[in-house]
């Protein structure tokens, strides 16, 4: 059949347009993929692969697949229980046996030891007040004032010393709001106070409490290796942030309106230790070397990796995953005396090698813009992954020690309607360190903080 030469050049812009078409088609297929892709990724985020906590889950966890053994909860035969230890007792009742002779018709011989059942009761609580008259007079000539004064100890405010500690107690170590601590006062101690004396107390508790804080600073500013964290915290509704800086004797707590490296700046401007935090960019503010990012976090992002619906970062990513997990099984062999040091530095040392390499050749898969920037992160931060071989058993590998400090403030955060003056966020800062670094100690907070009162 043949054609004239118009049909065939308008067959041939016809092809070359279907072919423009088809190029263009491809593009937006491939494009949709990767979007596809990274939805999906963002869909599967949890709190087990991301900073999300369990509360913003999407999709429940799935369960172990662990069968379950078919016992009842609880301690099993064997066991070895714990008793409560026995109270000083205020009094003591004995309860002679009634019975004198048996059913069986013989006598009951007493045993030397008694059964001993001891109740706990709290007598009906009542408020002590006790009223200070003064005398006061002039003097009949130039008509100067006097007063006598109060005894040493006594301060002219409402509140005694053990109730401004239970004020401040419940405000800050138990979380508890201004309006429910009013409450509890009135309700189970009978005080009724305003509001603002509450507000008042904490204020003055705050500056009672103001040097033991600072001897805390000085303390986390000269020690050798301290955690850090930050979280979110809001003063009258603009944003600011919780710092928390953390050794084994010691923790600080600072509220500041910025997350940015001038507060570092500004709190540890010379410190030369070793600080263990995560990735975030502010931390940069120290050298390197002694840095140690947190491996708990790294493994997060491993998770994540492994999870990505895209075949090949998946792969690549689960073996990073099995890198980390190989990682932590050593630390504890070591820690436990199961290997030698030696063993253990030539197996992290392989390991250190594949991690690398894998990371690298996750940099190779085209159209993964998400994955790469993490991964040239990690590695630009791959000599802060392994600072703990320095010294494994002193170097912790994780950052747990800050986030396990920092979580009572953020239960605080969630039950509280944050703070409203400087007044507040100092009060916080103070009492939540002192608090935390009381438990560390293994001392009473609410006795050490009434000594502190009362001093």
């Amino acid at each position: 059949m043949n054609i004239t030469q118009k049909e065939y050049q308008l067959l041939r812009e016809e092809i070359n347009q279907l072919k423009a078409d088809n190029r263009r088609l491809i593009a937006k297929v491939e494009e949709l993929t990767r979007e596809n892709i990274e939805l999906r990724d963002k869909l599967g985020l949890n709190s087990s692969n991301s900073s999300l906590p369990s509360s913003r889950d999407l999709y429940k966890i799935r369960k172990s697949t662990k069968q379950r053994s078919g016992r009842k909860p609880g301690g099993q035969k064997g066991h070895i229980g714990t008793t409560r230890d026995r109270m000083a007792p205020d009094e003591i009742i004995r309860i002679k046996l009634s019975e004198q002779f048996c059913t069986c018709g013989h006598a009951i011989s007493r045993d030397k030891d008694s059964r001993i059942i001891q109740t706990v009761e709290i007598p009906p609580i009542k408020p002590h007040v006790t009223e200070y008259q003064l005398d006061r007079g002039r003097c009949s000539h130039c008509r100067k004032y006097y007063s006598a004064h109060l005894p040493d100890g006594v301060t002219p405010d409402l509140l005694g010393q053990r109730l401004k500690t239970i004020i401040a107690s419940l405000t800050s170590m138990f979380k508890g709001s201004k309006r429910e601590v009013q409450a509890v006062l009135q309700n189970v101690f009978g005080v009724k106070i305003a509001l603002g004396t509450v507000s008042n107390t904490e204020r003055r508790v705050s500056e009672y409490c103001k040097d033991a804080y600072d001897q805390l600073v000085m303390e986390i500013k000269s020690s050798e290796q301290i955690h850090a964290d930050e979280t979110g915290h809001k003063n009258k509704g603009m944003r600011y942030w919780a710092w928390l800086f953390t050794h084994s004797k010691a923790t600080v707590l600072m509220l500041k309106p910025s997350r940015g490296m001038k507060v570092l700046q500004q709190i540890l401007p010379e410190f030369k230790g070793r600080i263990i935090s995560d990735r975030y960019a502010a931390y940069n503010y120290f050298p390197q070397k002694n840095r140690q990012i947190c491996w708990a976090h790294l493994a997060r992002d491993f998770e994540r990796i492994a999870n990505s619906s895209h075949l090949t970062v998946s792969v690549y990513g689960k073996y990073l995953r099995s890198g980390a997990q190989e990682l932590f099984a050593g630390h504890r062999a070591l820690r436990d005396n199961m290997i030698t040091k030696q063993l253990f530095f030539r197996r992290l040392s392989k390991l250190r090698r594949r991690q690398m390499y894998y990371l690298k050749q996750l940099l190779k898969i085209e159209n993964i813009p998400r994955v790469h920037n993490s991964v040239q992160l990690m590695i630009q931060a791959e000599s802060m992954m392994w600072t703990f071989l320095q010294d494994p058993l002193r170097i912790p590998l994780m950052n747990n020690a800050a986030e396990q400090q920092i979580r009572p403030f953020v239960i605080y955060r969630k039950k509280s309607f944050f703070t409203w003056s400087e007044r507040g966020d100092r009060f916080l800062e103070r009492l939540i360190s002192l608090h935390l670094t009381w438990k560390q100690n293994n001392k009473n907070p609410f006795e050490q903080l009434y000594n502190l009162i009362a001093a």
